[in-house]
């Protein structure tokens, strides 16, 4: 779903007094196939309650009893029609090889869906904490193979793994995903480690975290509030959020333009925006208004600037010299958002106050989604490739040779 922008109402006829949802796609089996949407239908309301935006229908559909039926008010090819549609649960996830357990952590006034798998035979077990990348997508019945190998390939081996969905995420209750800030994001994991160390079938003394992209960042933070017996941080940023920014930014152009012919001029528009948001702290609005020239550079992100914008005060540096734990720290070779040599740095600054605890490894020919990719060109530009399983050995014979007998 997205907010229907006066693009789309232009492209499709409707008027521009017309607000609701644009429908990008419908999963197949779903309730809104069987009940008749499809993709291209625009949602204005539900029942009674007015959609704007998508936020509308997840908050309005979050009051709705299981397997009652709704209607959506909807325009298809310029005409106004009602559809049913029976709202049934979401399928949990089950294995015959070995135990999923739904439970909650609450944090401020945010309660969190958990997610735990755990091996069949009783005793305790070593665990892991799973802390995913930025953004507003559930863990919950995961179709992304990689987090789903990684979770089932460890749970076979023996290690229970926890998965804590974002604030307003799946069956997660409270402020919307994509409003939460950093520390909101934090409080969710803080909660569900302090859970995930009761629990009787765990063994508090061994618990690692396994943190994606800005899960890299959660983890040693994370680590500060409930010491971790070890951090796994992979595609991850090893300097201060103003400077990856622009080293990214530029990255990422020279990888997608063949011409670099604008190269300084996009990059002078990106000091003003980077320099805006992380070092002035100002809001979009305020930025263009000052250089109205960033407009075009000033992206969506995937969640609110508040949360880059604590981001951006977290001493990176410091923090990693701090974490008095075993850390490694890895990077894909064809990763194209972020550098081998931030991960080195990650794994430097970590041994600086506590020699040999540190850890850095590239991983050849895989990109930042962990799928497989020739260079960071071919992960930026060409199709997606498949999953590499070698991360699967490389996390298990690391924690392995770090958990405490």
């Amino acid at each position: 779903m997205e907010t229907l922008s006066l693009d789309r109402k232009e492209a499709l006829g409707l008027a521009q007094d017309i607000y609701g949802i644009y429908v990008k796609g419908v999963y197949e089996g779903s309730p809104a196939e069987k009940g008749g949407i499809r993709t291209g239908d625009v949602i204005d309301f539900m029942n009674e309650t007015k959609i704007n935006e998508p936020k509308d229908l997840l908050f309005a559909i979050k009051e709705i009893k299981n397997n009652a039926t709704v209607t959506f008010s909807i325009y298809r090819n310029l005409k106004k029609k009602k559809v049913k549609v029976n709202l049934i649960p979401f399928p949990k996830e089950e294995s015959a090889l070995f135990s999923t357990i739904y439970s909650a952590a609450i944090s401020g006034g945010n309660i969190h869906r958990v997610i735990i798998t755990k091996p069949k035979a009783q005793g305790k077990y070593p665990a892991v904490i799973m802390l995913q990348g930025v953004g507003c997508f559930s863990q919950d019945n995961m179709s992304y193979p990689a987090i789903r190998n990684i979770v089932d390939s460890l749970t076979m081996a023996g290690y229970v793994v926890m998965r804590v969905e974002k604030s307003g995420i799946g069956d997660s209750r409270g402020k919307p995903c994509n409003e939460i800030n950093f520390e909101e994001e934090l409080g969710g994991y803080i909660s569900g480690l302090k859970l995930l160390k009761e629990q009787p079938y765990v063994d508090p003394q061994n618990v690692f975290a396994l943190g994606f992209s800005m899960g890299g960042i959660i983890a040693p933070v994370l680590h500060l509030q409930n010491k971790l017996k070890g951090i796994i941080a992979f595609g991850t940023i090893g300097k201060n959020w103003f400077e990856y920014e622009l080293e990214n930014t530029r990255r990422q152009f020279i990888l997608a333009n063949e011409s670099l012919d604008s190269l300084d001029s996009f990059m002078r528009k990106e000091y003003n925006r980077v320099y805006g948001l992380f070092v002035a702290m100002a809001t979009p609005t305020d930025i263009i208004n000052k250089y109205p020239w960033t407009k075009d550079n000033l992206f969506i992100y995937p969640m609110s600037f508040a949360f880059f914008q604590q981001v951006a005060m977290i001493d990176i540096s410091t923090l990693w010299m701090n974490t008095n734990t075993n850390v490694l720290a890895i990077h894909g070779s064809s990763d194209f958002v972020s550098s081998a040599n931030e991960h080195q740095m990650i794994s430097d600054y970590v041994n600086i106050k506590n020699p040999g605890m540190g850890t850095y490894l590239e991983l050849k020919n895989t990109d930042h989604f962990l799928n497989t990719a020739s260079s960071p060109k071919a992960s930026l530009n060409g199709p997606p490739g498949k999953f590499n399983p070698e991360i699967i050995q490389v996390i298990k014979s690391w924690i392995e040779e770090k958990s405490t007998p």
